[in-house]
């Protein structure tokens, strides 16, 4: 946009392909700057932190970038511009044009509609005055109106459930912030409307305190303890609400957790590799399933279980104990395992996957399965305990294989054993190949 001489913003017109490529460039050079900022403010406060490394160190690379770096950005930028534009791409050309296309008014989206209808807006001012956080900052007088009778409504006991049946009508059912602001706010009511049937009782006890000693008759309330007895019993509705409104609640709470659960499995299980598929299925007994030989040419998921490692290296500051942890490498695919704490003997009863086909991943040319060891250190870099190399052409004659303990190397002690299975993918019915079948939906 661009400023014209009576002051109101007014759409530019698109540029052309050159000016909106110098753009693009440029964009991304402030993208980059942003990230190298980013990176080096967290380097020096870790140098800063880290009590092995110098406060000096810390303080000269923050004063590189601070001085020297607005020196040379300027022909750095230049620089990168001239480089960038200087490689002709028609991708580049055509993604620039509709950049530039997407500056036009025709293309952006329709306004709102200013008018809601009128059931919408009485909704969203009912819950604007009943809920605080949901109060505008402006309030006009109808709010205040509304507001003020609905506090006096609420503070008799007979007129309250209707208050309180409206707001949960009201509500968003699936919103936990509405269904603990209406849980409380019945119970504020309620505390409230008890010290209202105390002071009726405290009257009542001082009336015939007074009657008594004067000796006087007649003096009273007709009908008060009725009274009292119907205010008493129309706490009961307000119970029942809150106990729905409490229900709900925990429905939703289950129903969050269920998908906080599912998603934390899914990401679990995309991290090791182990996505659900559709396997073939393979004879139960191990003489049987290794009597033929797996197929070379199918597709399926090398699974690595049971990693159990003894008389690790201790490489704790104290030199008694390590908190371990493996890093599995097959090819340019890295699986890690979660980490023991105060241990020389740990074990992973967890599942690693490596999909692909047979023959490239167990053949003569496939790399090996490379394990590392490391100890988790918080203030340094983490201490090496070792590494072991597995091949992997055992699973070209059996479906499974176990790797019994075996020394680590670049280590003064520790071994390391694991079980390794191969699981071929079911063939699609539809073409007759071995295809990988996902039956699993991450829950978003």
């Amino acid at each position: 946009h661009e400023n014209t001489g009576s002051h109101v913003m007014q759409p530019q017109r698109p540029r052309n392909v050159c000016s909106a490529r110098d753009m693009m460039v440029d964009s991304a050079f402030d993208r980059l700057e942003r990230q190298a900022d980013k990176i080096l403010v967290k380097r020096v406060a870790r140098m800063r932190t880290d009590p092995y490394e110098s406060n000096l160190s810390a303080l000269v690379l923050e004063k590189i970038w601070l001085h020297v770096w607005p020196e040379v950005r300027e022909p750095l930028k230049a620089e990168y511009l001239e480089e960038m534009l200087s490689k002709k791409s028609d991708t580049g050309c055509e993604v620039a044009i509709l950049r530039a296309e997407d500056t036009k008014p025709e293309s952006w989206p329709p306004p709102p509609s200013g008018c809601a209808s009128p059931m919408s807006w009485l909704r969203a001012k009912i819950l604007y005055v009943m809920m605080p956080a949901d109060r505008p900052v402006r309030r006009s007088k109808l709010d205040y109106l509304m507001y003020y009778g609905f506090m006096a409504l609420e503070l008799c006991p007979l007129t309250c459930q209707l208050v309180l049946v409206l707001q949960l009508a009201l509500i968003d059912a699936s919103d936990e912030f509405q269904l603990l602001h209406f849980i409380c706010r019945a119970k504020v009511w309620w505390i409230a409307q008890r010290l209202l049937l105390l002071l009726i009782g405290m009257g009542q006890f001082h009336l015939a305190v007074y009657s008594v000693a004067s000796g006087a008759c007649g003096i009273g309330l007709p009908g008060s303890s009725d009274f009292e007895l119907l205010l008493s019993l129309s706490l009961l509705p307000q119970y029942l609400l809150t106990v729905l409104a409490y229900v709900l609640y925990l429905h939703i709470r289950s129903v969050r957790q269920r998908t906080y659960t599912q998603r934390q499995a899914s990401k679990t299980a995309r991290q090791r590799g182990m996505l659900p598929h559709k396997f073939a299925v393979l004879p139960r007994r191990c003489c049987m399933r290794n009597a033929v030989p797996p197929d070379p040419k199918r597709s399926g998921r090398v699974e690595v279980h049971a990693i159990q490692a003894a008389n690790l290296e201790a490489k704790d500051c104290k030199g008694d104990s390590s908190d371990p942890y493996a890093v599995l490498s097959l090819g340019k695919e890295k699986r890690k395992t979660i980490m023991r704490l105060n241990c020389l003997n740990p074990r992973w009863d967890e599942g690693f996957g490596f999909e692909g086909v047979l023959q490239d991943l167990a053949g003569n040319a496939a790399p090996p399965l490379h394990i590392q060891l490391y100890d988790y250190d918080m203030m340094s870099s983490d201490d090496k305990l070792g590494d072991m190399r597995v091949s992997l052409q055992p699973l070209l004659k059996q479906y499974e294989v176990v790797i019994p303990p075996t020394c680590l190397a670049h280590t003064s002690s520790g071994q390391l054993g694991l079980t390794l299975k191969w699981r071929p993918f079911a063939p699609d019915e539809a073409t007759g190949n071995s295809k990988a079948a996902h039956v699993y939906e991450a829950a978003e």
